[in-house]
């Protein structure tokens, strides 16, 4: 898809791939999960029959890389077109390029008629943010009308995508009411689709985040997402500033599902493998073709609650200092893709029978669950519980302690899988 904005302007957010997931095939070191990457990989099919849409700046159809060899029919559930224009035919759409359009009514509305210099009138990409952001999956200028985004979002839902990537953002964060690209997400959401969107390239000061909606799915150093706007979503970290892993170990203390570590114009097409402790879109796409059934809800949470808290040496997760990390620096923990397609509870998912409520309470507080045990009769039910909190007298005397954090974990198990959170408390 090729968006086209009124004022405020819309920059392009360029990501980048993922190399660490734990997902090769042929590991030789044992693995005690029942899944293995390969089994995982083959299981899901590679992705096969799940559609993901990108609002961009076009593609160039001629890349090796959209060569549809070896693939399969499209799936009958896509109800898009291919779009012709401009440098653009029909038969450059095939199997796994299956569809594509272009946006133009709300910019001829606002601004002058299109610069055939600078742009196709047609799906074909001048600029290239579009073709290598759909390579990779997971700037430059660009204007697009918010018209334009909202009718290509709602093609997008209509059509039938599973995932929706978007990297364009403003010059500036936007409040929600102003911010049509979270409008039209949220209309996606709202279809069970997920939406990856990017947070700029800005930062680290604060209210530099970009697409801060809480359905969205972002330079990330210590301490400049906001949990409140970064649960959940899948953010796009820019490299530069701060170090690669130091980005990913931001975002997943804020509580986010996943990220994108994207190159600054200065850095190029540099592609390195680093042990990351968040998962790429990528994973997201896997567990949708394996569970095509789960909610974006429930992939989330299955994310994020079997995430380990140990390297692969055994020991406790270190912060790049090497210092023993605390959850604002691992959050939820080191993914592990494997364990997150049997979870056995989540938000909105229930496998087991009965979950049995264990916690390690934060230092200086007591913690009980009501209630401690959680029953279930059939797959899907759901159940609520309330975690309270209790300062023991220590703690209350010590008034320089009011504004520290104290860390902590719960833990639901059915005696075979563990579905654990973490916790940050701090006197009031």
């Amino acid at each position: 898809m090729q968006p086209c904005s009124s004022k405020p302007q819309y920059s392009l957010h360029t990501t980048r791939s993922w190399e660490f997931l734990g997902l090769e095939q042929g590991e030789t070191k044992p693995i005690k999960d029942s899944w293995r990457g390969g089994d995982l990989l083959s299981k899901a099919r590679y992705g096969k029959d799940v559609i993901v849409g990108l609002l961009d700046t076009g593609v160039w159809p001629q890349s090796k890389s959209f060569s549809d060899e070896g693939m399969g029919p499209i799936p009958k559930s896509w109800k898009g077109i291919c779009q012709t224009g401009i440098a653009f035919s029909s038969s450059h759409c095939n199997t796994k390029l299956i569809s594509a359009r272009y946006y133009l009514k709300g910019y001829k509305k606002f601004y002058d008629p299109l610069n055939r210099s600078e742009d196709y009138r047609s799906p074909r990409d001048k600029d290239g943010h579009g073709t290598h952001i759909a390579l990779i999956i997971g700037g430059e200028k660009c204007t697009c009308s918010d018209a334009d985004k909202l009718v290509a979002i709602d093609d997008a839902i209509a059509d039938g995508v599973d995932v929706l990537s978007i990297s364009i953002g403003t010059e500036y964060p936007l409040p929600y009411i102003e911010d049509s690209i979270a409008f039209g997400a949220l209309h996606a959401t709202k279809k069970n689709i997920v939406v990856s969107c990017s947070v700029g390239n800005s930062g680290p000061e604060p209210s530099t985040l970009y697409h801060s909606a809480p359905w969205l799915s972002r330079q990330c150093l210590p301490g400049s997402l906001s949990p409140q706007k970064a649960k959940g979503k899948i953010v796009l970290c820019m490299k530069g500033s701060g170090t690669r892993i130091g980005k990913g170990i931001e975002v997943k203390r804020a509580g986010s599902a996943g990220f994108i570590l994207g190159n600054s114009p200065t850095i190029g097409a540099e592609l390195v493998c680093d042990a990351h402790v968040l998962p790429a879109t990528a994973c997201t796409a896997l567990l949708i073709a394996i569970r095509p059934t789960w909610s974006s809800a429930a992939i989330r949470s299955a994310l994020m609650t079997t995430a380990g808290l140990k390297n692969n040496l055994g020991l406790p997760l270190s912060d790049e200092s090497g210092n023993v990390a605390t959850p604002f620096a691992y959050g939820s923990g080191h993914l592990r893709p494997t364990k997150a397609v049997d979870p056995g509870l989540s938000q909105t998912l229930v496998l087991a029978r009965v979950c049995f409520f264990a916690a390690r309470p934060p230092i200086g507080f007591s913690i009980k669950a009501s209630p401690s045990v959680l029953s279930f009769d059939h797959v899907g039910q759901k159940r609520s519980f309330i975690i309270t909190f209790k300062a023991i007298t220590q703690m209350l005397s010590k008034p320089d302690h009011k504004h520290e954090c104290a860390f902590g974990r719960y833990t639901w198990t059915d005696g075979q899988r563990f579905v654990r959170s973490s916790m940050a408390v701090s006197l009031a």
